[in-house]
């Protein structure tokens, strides 16, 4: 099938809703090169779960759902979308290839703008009112308009952050009366009224807060308005053998890349990068959670992504309550993790103490499913778990999570490449430029993503500005460890450095720095080789 341009640029949503509903199993379609163009009327109207961001109704422009053999070539188009929509998705699908296109929205997705001054009594900001759609009201909310929609401050806080290049300053935004909780938040907040300018908004400091942040007069600053996750650009779920390949995103609220509980997937020469300045993503450029199988990332590019340019592991749950002698209810952790169900039947699921935090046991899932809460999962087991689980113990599953290959990519102003997989993990001739650094990490806190790991290899990369970092975070001492690190043939430039804790094994070997010496901190209970 070849869907032709149209010189009119006319709403073609419908079309492509239609194509792939119709399309047969081992169906191509094609489009021939010229600009595409996809709004919100005639969208496919689903709900979806994509972990780590917002569950509910989605307007999606390509849906490509339970689809066995279906390749999608732009021919080198480019796809413009012109409301909040979420792009692409796939679910239940076999043998997905996705390629030869780029996608860019025709509204901007953040705010970029100066400081002008700073004082005791707030912030002043010049912001280009031909570039962006922004007013305020009597109750001091800010208000910016995306797409067809207007959001404003009393509904949901934004971010700011002072410059959008490097790790510096930010806080979220609460301008005016406020109709949200905001609780146990990463970040501080800044309680203001917004009042209008000749050339912007004065963000002037109200007394619901003693903190105030510290941005510099003349600096750019990044206003993030549309950082709820509603939407992202490609969301892989419950898929096997997935290919990407010669694809751009070029602007786009919330995750470039999103995935869960798929098998094989290969990002090949995809890039995730602003046209010019400013941020390509304002979440993570890709997040691969509870993958199984293969992941490969080749010689794609990530810059500029407002979270981390790349994150792989699992979740962990923790134990509710016991029901019988072979039955429990899990609860996934996170507000953003709803009717995300991790397990298939026969994982082998490792227990952890929810006391000591250390590993205590494993036991085989028979199923595991939903019911009405939207965060508890109720499983059965094949074993009896009398004795074995207990209420605030934690569950993971390392089966589900993937073989992971990411090579010849450039990773540039992002905030990490986070490894967390059981899975054998290679990251080789890569190039890390002013990023926050690789971290081989297992954070049970906050995103209670799991995250040992059994054989990482970081060989042949640069990392300039940035380093390596290894650890477990568990809020206390414990026994849990990543069992072999390899670091060879590295080359680390202006101030990068390797600290490794919570690893029973390290081998170091070629690496070069531009320092009298290579910085390298363990914890003293790593057991350091030379290879």
């Amino acid at each position: 099938m070849l869907l032709r341009r149209c010189p009119d640029r006319r709403n073609r949503t419908g079309e492509i809703v239609e194509a792939l509903r119709t399309a047969p199993d081992g169906s191509v379609i094609r489009f021939e090169p010229g600009i595409y163009d996809f709004f919100a009327d005639d969208a496919f109207s689903g709900y979806f779960c994509p972990s780590c961001n917002k569950s509910s109704d989605k307007k999606v422009i390509f849906p490509v759902l339970r689809k066995k053999n279906i390749t999608l070539d732009g021919g080198g188009a480019e796809f413009v979308f012109h409301d909040r929509v979420f792009p692409f998705i796939v679910q239940d699908s076999v043998g997905v290839t996705l390629e030869n296109f780029s996608v860019d929205f025709s509204f901007p997705r953040c705010v970029i703008c100066d400081v002008q001054t700073v004082g005791e009594d707030g912030i002043c900001l010049s912001i280009d009112r031909a570039k962006y759609d922004y007013r305020t009201n009597e109750e001091g909310n800010l208000l910016i308009r995306a797409g067809n929609d207007e959001f404003s401050t009393c509904e949901r806080r934004f971010f700011l952050k002072q410059g959008t290049r490097g790790n510096t300053d930010c806080c979220y935004l609460s301008a005016g009366e406020i109709f949200y909780d905001n609780d146990n938040l990463p970040a501080e907040v800044f309680y203001c009224r917004a009042e209008e300018t000749d050339g912007g908004v004065f963000l002037r400091r109200d007394g619901r807060s003693g903190f105030s942040p510290r941005f510099t007069a003349g600096a750019e600053l990044l206003l993030s308005y549309d950082e709820q996750r509603d939407n992202d650009v490609f969301f892989f779920d419950r898929s096997e053998n997935i290919t990407v390949r010669n694809v751009s995103i070029h602007s786009g609220a919330g995750m470039g890349f999103v995935g869960q509980c798929c098998r094989d997937l290969t990002l090949e020469s995809c890039v995730i990068s602003p046209r010019s300045e400013g941020f390509s993503t304002t979440a993570d450029g890709i997040l691969l959670t509870n993958f199984s199988g293969r992941v490969r990332i080749e010689n794609c590019v990530v810059r500029n992504t407002m979270d981390d340019a790349v994150s792989v592991h699992g979740y962990y749950t923790t134990v509710e309550r016991i029901t019988a002698p072979r039955k429990a209810i899990l609860r996934m952790r996170h507000r953003s993790q709803s009717f995300m169900n991790p397990y298939c039947p026969g994982d082998r699921l490792v227990v952890t103490d929810g006391k000591s935090m250390n590993e205590k046991d494993a036991i085989t899932l028979k199923s595991a499913r939903y019911e009405n809460d939207p965060y508890l999962i109720y499983a059965d087991f094949d074993e009896d778990i009398r004795g074995r689980l207990r209420p605030g113990d934690l569950i993971e599953d390392p089966e589900r999570t993937p073989e992971t290959l990411i090579t010849g990519c450039f990773f540039e102003n992002a905030c990490a490449v986070r490894l967390g997989s059981a899975g054998k993990t290679v990251f080789e001739n890569n190039w890390m430029l002013n990023c926050s650094g690789l971290l081989v990490n297992d954070i049970m806190s906050w995103w209670y993503a799991s995250g040992p790991t059994n054989d990482v290899t970081i060989r042949g990369n640069v990392f300039d500005g940035c380093g390596i970092s290894a650890f477990v975070d568990r809020g206390m001492p414990c026994e849990v460890r990543h069992r072999l690190i390899r670091i060879t043939g590295n080359e680390f430039k202006n101030g990068a450095a390797i600290s490794v804790r919570n690893t029973e094994k390290l081998v170091l070997s070629g690496n070069s720095t531009d320092k009298a010496e290579l910085p390298v901190v363990t914890d003293g209970k790593v057991t350091v080789m030379e290879e």
